[in-house]
Protein backbone atom coordinates (compact mmCIF):
# COMPACT_ATOMS: atom_id res chain seq x y z
CA UNK A 1 0.00 0.00 0.00
CA UNK A 2 2.60 2.30 0.77
CA UNK A 3 4.69 1.68 -2.68
CA UNK A 4 0.84 2.73 -4.28
CA UNK A 5 0.80 5.76 -2.28
CA UNK A 6 4.74 6.61 -3.21
CA UNK A 7 3.49 5.98 -6.59
CA UNK A 8 6.61 3.42 -6.98
CA UNK A 9 3.58 1.47 -9.19
CA UNK A 10 6.32 -1.43 -10.51
CA UNK A 11 7.37 -2.32 -6.79
CA UNK A 12 3.63 -2.24 -5.46
CA UNK A 13 2.54 -4.18 -8.22
CA UNK A 14 5.42 -6.84 -7.42
CA UNK A 15 4.86 -7.03 -4.00
CA UNK A 16 0.73 -7.73 -4.38
CA UNK A 17 1.65 -10.33 -7.02
CA UNK A 18 4.31 -12.22 -4.91
CA UNK A 19 1.99 -11.77 -2.18
CA UNK A 20 -1.15 -13.49 -3.90
CA UNK A 21 1.47 -16.23 -4.79
CA UNK A 22 2.15 -17.13 -1.74
CA UNK A 23 -1.66 -15.97 0.27
CA UNK A 24 -3.63 -16.47 -2.57
CA UNK A 25 -6.78 -16.55 -0.23
CA UNK A 26 -5.54 -13.24 1.53
CA UNK A 27 -8.98 -10.60 1.52
CA UNK A 28 -6.48 -7.67 1.97
CA UNK A 29 -4.39 -8.34 -1.18
CA UNK A 30 -6.64 -9.10 -3.63
CA UNK A 31 -8.35 -5.95 -2.39
CA UNK A 32 -5.33 -3.87 -2.64
CA UNK A 33 -4.48 -5.37 -6.28
CA UNK A 34 -8.10 -4.57 -7.03
CA UNK A 35 -6.87 -1.04 -5.82
CA UNK A 36 -3.49 -1.07 -7.78
CA UNK A 37 -5.55 -1.69 -11.33
CA UNK A 38 -8.11 0.88 -10.69
CA UNK A 39 -5.81 3.32 -9.77
CA UNK A 40 -3.49 2.42 -13.71
CA UNK A 41 -7.61 2.65 -14.67
CA UNK A 42 -7.58 -1.10 -15.41
CA UNK A 43 -10.87 -0.99 -14.06
CA UNK A 44 -11.76 -4.91 -15.68
CA UNK A 45 -8.84 -5.80 -13.70
CA UNK A 46 -9.76 -3.53 -10.97
CA UNK A 47 -13.36 -5.77 -11.03
CA UNK A 48 -11.57 -9.17 -11.10
CA UNK A 49 -9.62 -8.74 -8.00
CA UNK A 50 -12.28 -6.93 -6.13
CA UNK A 51 -14.42 -9.54 -7.34
CA UNK A 52 -12.03 -12.16 -5.74
CA UNK A 53 -11.38 -10.32 -2.68
CA UNK A 54 -14.94 -11.00 -1.99
CA UNK A 55 -14.17 -14.70 -1.71
CA UNK A 56 -12.20 -14.23 1.32
CA UNK A 57 -14.16 -11.26 2.90
CA UNK A 58 -14.76 -12.10 7.26
CA UNK A 59 -16.24 -8.41 8.38
CA UNK A 60 -19.28 -7.25 6.69
CA UNK A 61 -17.15 -3.45 6.96
CA UNK A 62 -14.92 -5.27 4.28
CA UNK A 63 -17.72 -6.89 2.25
CA UNK A 64 -19.27 -3.10 2.18
CA UNK A 65 -16.16 -1.73 1.18
CA UNK A 66 -15.70 -4.02 -1.83
CA UNK A 67 -19.30 -3.28 -3.19
CA UNK A 68 -19.22 -0.08 -2.68
CA UNK A 69 -15.89 -0.42 -5.49
CA UNK A 70 -17.73 -2.92 -7.51
CA UNK A 71 -20.80 -0.48 -7.55
CA UNK A 72 -18.48 2.62 -8.48
CA UNK A 73 -16.33 1.00 -11.21
CA UNK A 74 -19.57 -0.83 -13.16
CA UNK A 75 -21.31 2.82 -13.25
CA UNK A 76 -18.18 4.35 -14.45
CA UNK A 77 -17.95 1.67 -16.86
CA UNK A 78 -22.00 1.65 -17.78
CA UNK A 79 -21.29 5.63 -18.33
CA UNK A 80 -18.33 4.90 -21.09
CA UNK A 81 -20.16 2.65 -23.13
CA UNK A 82 -23.33 4.67 -22.74
CA UNK A 83 -21.02 8.03 -24.28
CA UNK A 84 -19.57 5.68 -26.46
CA UNK A 85 -23.24 4.46 -27.80
CA UNK A 86 -22.76 1.33 -26.94
CA UNK A 87 -26.10 1.08 -25.18
CA UNK A 88 -26.50 -2.50 -24.69
CA UNK A 89 -23.42 -2.94 -22.72
CA UNK A 90 -24.47 0.21 -20.97
CA UNK A 91 -27.62 -1.22 -19.65
CA UNK A 92 -25.70 -4.28 -18.32
CA UNK A 93 -22.81 -2.41 -16.33
CA UNK A 94 -25.59 -0.04 -14.95
CA UNK A 95 -27.12 -3.67 -13.39
CA UNK A 96 -24.35 -4.63 -12.26
CA UNK A 97 -23.71 -1.43 -10.36
CA UNK A 98 -27.02 -1.53 -9.21
CA UNK A 99 -26.62 -5.18 -8.01
CA UNK A 100 -23.42 -3.75 -5.88
CA UNK A 101 -25.16 -0.74 -5.03
CA UNK A 102 -25.56 -0.38 -0.71
CA UNK A 103 -27.92 3.02 -1.17
CA UNK A 104 -30.99 2.91 -2.22
CA UNK A 105 -31.70 6.21 -3.63
CA UNK A 106 -28.92 5.30 -6.04
CA UNK A 107 -30.35 1.78 -6.56
CA UNK A 108 -33.88 3.34 -7.56
CA UNK A 109 -32.23 6.30 -9.33
CA UNK A 110 -31.10 3.14 -11.92
CA UNK A 111 -33.94 1.53 -11.66
CA UNK A 112 -35.82 4.10 -13.37
CA UNK A 113 -33.26 4.80 -16.06
CA UNK A 114 -35.14 2.32 -18.28
CA UNK A 115 -38.51 1.90 -17.65
CA UNK A 116 -39.40 2.65 -20.82
CA UNK A 117 -37.56 0.27 -23.06
CA UNK A 118 -38.53 -3.42 -22.08
CA UNK A 119 -35.60 -4.69 -23.66
CA UNK A 120 -33.15 -2.69 -22.34
CA UNK A 121 -35.08 -3.42 -18.69
CA UNK A 122 -34.91 -7.03 -19.20
CA UNK A 123 -31.02 -6.36 -19.46
CA UNK A 124 -30.51 -4.21 -16.80
CA UNK A 125 -32.93 -6.42 -14.58
CA UNK A 126 -31.02 -10.07 -15.45
CA UNK A 127 -27.67 -8.04 -14.61
CA UNK A 128 -29.02 -6.90 -11.24
CA UNK A 129 -29.57 -10.01 -10.11
CA UNK A 130 -27.74 -12.67 -11.44
CA UNK A 131 -24.62 -14.00 -13.00
CA UNK A 132 -26.32 -16.68 -14.93
CA UNK A 133 -29.01 -13.88 -16.23
CA UNK A 134 -25.47 -12.09 -17.68
CA UNK A 135 -24.19 -15.19 -18.88
CA UNK A 136 -27.76 -15.78 -20.73
CA UNK A 137 -27.85 -12.16 -22.37
CA UNK A 138 -24.56 -12.78 -23.54
CA UNK A 139 -25.40 -16.09 -25.07
CA UNK A 140 -28.24 -14.68 -26.95
CA UNK A 141 -27.22 -11.73 -28.37
CA UNK A 142 -23.85 -13.70 -30.02
CA UNK A 143 -25.86 -16.41 -30.82
CA UNK A 144 -24.18 -19.00 -28.24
Amino acid sequence: MIAIKENQFIEAERILNNGINIFNESFMLNYYMGFYYKILNKKELALTYYKKSLEYVKEEQQQNKVYNELQNLYYELAKEFEINGNNTDAVLYYGLSCRYAQDENFKKKLETLFIDNEYLKTIFNAAKQSKKGVLLYYLLVNGG
